[in-house]
């Protein structure tokens, strides 16, 4: 134990004398023999032990406390993180479903004939691009959250 806490419950012990008077007595109701000097021991040692436990237990207490809140601000900031490259991602791919949606919309048109002949290959191309740009975000998106899934069932 620490030496600090022995020299208190010395002090304690030696110049209390409620603490003293009690020792006399124990010593005269002793049926095992003991010394003043074991029964002083003894209680000496239960004392540090009681307030070790004591200190041992708030402690613990206070470590505990100390990491749920490290761990409740871990996972605030990975939520933002996630929410973040969830609406980047989200807007990106939007744009990207909305100027297909228009390419789209101009093969419909050329089709009826409102169209003229020209325009129709490049905007075929571009509507291929960016029916692959989504493809390729959206099973990007599927794959990374497989990815996050398998590590999490690996670490629990």
């Amino acid at each position: 134990m620490s030496k600090k806490l022995n020299e208190i419950v010395d002090k304690l012990l030696s110049t209390n004398t409620e603490a003293t008077e009690a020792l006399k007595k124990a010593h005269d109701v002793d049926k095992n023999g003991l010394t003043i000097g074991e029964i002083l021991g003894a209680a000496k040692e239960t004392i540090i032990r009681e307030i070790y436990d004591e200190i041992k237990e708030e402690v613990c207490e206070d470590a505990i406390l100390a990491a749920e809140i490290k761990m409740n601000e871990k996972v605030k900031i990975k939520q933002i993180k996630e929410m973040n490259a969830l609406a980047i991602t989200g807007l990106l791919l939007a744009l990207i479903v909305g100027i297909l949606v228009n390419q789209v919309t101009e093969i419909i048109m050329f089709l009826k004939g409102s169209l003229e002949n020209g325009g129709l290959i490049p905007t075929i191309i571009i509507a291929i691009l960016f029916l692959v740009a989504a493809l390729i975000i959206t099973f990007g998106l599927i794959i990374r959250n497989i990815l996050d899934i398998l590590q999490k069932g690996k670490k629990s």
